[in-house]
């Protein structure tokens, strides 16, 4: 660990650029109050859910029905 540090201390003298690489999820809830931090408010979403049309199938929902519907017609 110490021995990493150092090389990287050395390469930033150098006139290098040290990438520092993160791994792990970010957090989206505080681990003490449990408030959403950084993440969507769910007043939000609840809202943009609700602004969304309803989906709805109609009867010639199958390109075989539309077909079929023109033939007969």
């Amino acid at each position: 660990m110490q021995e990493r540090k150092a090389k990287e201390a050395l390469a930033a003298e150098g006139g290098w650029t040290v990438v520092v690489q993160k791994k792990g999820r970010k957090k989206t809830t505080d681990s003490e109050s449990g408030i959403a931090v950084g993440s969507v408010a769910q007043a939000a979403a609840e809202n943009k859910l609700a602004k969304k049309k309803p989906k709805e199938v109609g009867l010639d929902f199958y390109r075989f029905q539309k077909r079929e519907a023109q033939r007969n017609v």
